[in-house]
């Protein structure tokens, strides 16, 4: 038997980044279903999308680390978030999207990341729906071998961010299920 941790929801999404790139399990893998829940919708209004998303009137970037607000292992290094430089899209990637940010190229890569499966849901209800493309691309810029789920595109229709208290909650979990089938090497 395997053992998968998926862990979603407030208060989760820092500590699961650093506790993925630290552990010595190369078996498992990170999952993002609802995403950062960082109470930044609720103290900027316009800044509720992506990470890496400018804070409205504040400037900066709204995940110092890029996915999380704690420290990452960047190679290059990256003694302090600050080092990391930013870019944004001029145009978003379609219709309802935000426009995301990057790394500035040369991009640095996320080892420690990249050994393992990585997998965002999203469904089509969530307030994450409009940038969750962003953190799959950021994900990839740094080497990281990110699959996207988004969920409508599967029939499976209507939820909202916290899709796995929903009643369709099982048609949910037999996806990702199925996608960590395929993806975990046993």
């Amino acid at each position: 038997m395997r053992r998968i941790t998926c862990l979603s929801g407030i208060g989760v999404d820092d500590e699961r980044w650093d506790w993925r790139q630290h552990a010595p399990l190369r078996r498992a893998f990170l999952c993002r279903i609802a995403g950062p829940d960082r109470g930044v919708a609720s103290r900027h209004a316009v800044a509720c999308a992506a990470p890496f998303r400018a804070r409205t009137g504040i400037g900066g970037v709204a995940l110092a680390w890029g996915v999380t607000d704690v420290p990452l292992t960047y190679a290059p290094p990256a003694k302090d978030a600050a080092e990391l430089r930013f870019v944004q899209q001029d145009k978003p990637d379609g219709p309802d999207l935000v426009r995301c940010f990057a790394q500035a190229e040369p991009a640095r890569q996320l080892p420690n990341l990249q050994k393992m499966p990585v997998l965002v849901v999203t469904s089509e209800a969530s307030y994450h729906a409009p940038y969750d493309h962003c953190t799959v691309k950021y994900l990839r810029q740094a080497g990281v071998h990110a699959s996207w789920i988004k969920l409508s595109e599967r029939g499976i229709r209507g939820n909202s961010h916290v899709m796995m208290m929903e009643k369709n909650s099982k048609q949910i979990s037999a996806t990702i299920i199925a996608w960590a089938n395929k993806a975990i090497p046993r």
